[in-house]
């Protein structure tokens, strides 16, 4: 298997679908073997009868059902866990980065020899207040560790198996996105960034609150000046 795409996908019914036509249909050009697995992770809307409901119409579509919401990190990890492709990507559910960008991704990391690269959100539509807080995080994060990423969260994230298999991830909560970027940095592994525009949510409510912004914080810390790896 060439590529394994992982949505993460929390109540995400009205998204998926049309996420994962675009998807296919972006994927399909690659001219490459590839799996799109969504990890419902303890859904309480109807995302297994829309999965059910797409599987002729998708056959690359693999479903990971987690018995209760267990998180975006642990969501993530168990769909890394169960691929078999060489490339990994991830990505949210929620329709906002579009799947182009995935393919796009994939290409340049070929391409570049990359092992790892990441979205970089040039305009976005999802409120003047989570971008200052994503700026405010981001310096935090290069001060803490290193480098001199703009959108340390942003996605897709694809990477290689062979980095996939160094940095035995563990995050839990939302921290994801950031042990990658740690330990690829602290690694020195070669990363890329791509540009893309965030597309402001269509259906469905975002997964991002309050508590989950101080969760960051808490983290980055504790990964700081806690964490030894």
């Amino acid at each position: 298997m060439d590529f394994s795409i992982i949505l993460p996908a929390f109540n995400e019914a009205e998204n998926l679908a049309l996420l994962l036509k675009d998807l296919k249909g972006e994927a399909d050009k690659l001219n490459v073997r590839y799996e799109l697995i969504v990890v419902d992770d303890g859904s309480a809307d109807n995302t297994q009868e829309v999965l059910q409901a797409l599987k002729k119409e998708v056959p690359e579509l693999k479903g990971l059902i987690m018995e209760s919401n267990s998180g975006f990190s642990t969501a993530v990890l168990a769909g890394l866990k169960a691929s078999v492709g060489d490339i990994l990507g991830f990505m949210d559910a929620d329709g906002q980065v579009e799947a182009k960008y995935m393919v796009q991704a994939y290409l340049k990391l070929k391409a570049e020899n990359l092992d790892l690269i990441k979205g970089i959100r040039i305009e976005r539509y999802d409120g003047i207040r989570r971008f200052i807080l994503s700026k405010i995080y981001n310096i935090f994060f290069n001060l803490m560790f290193g480098g001199s990423f703009q959108d340390i969260g942003g996605k897709p994230k694809i990477l290689t198996r062979s980095l996939y298999n160094n940095l035995n991830l563990e995050a839990k909560g939302w921290f994801i996105d950031n042990e990658i970027m740690i330990k690829a940095i602290k690694g020195k592994y070669k990363i890329g960034e791509l540009p893309i525009i965030f597309l402001k949510r269509k259906k469905g409510a975002s997964k991002i609150h309050f508590l989950a912004v101080l969760e960051y914080f808490r983290d980055m810390i504790y990964w700081r000046f806690f964490k030894k790896f």
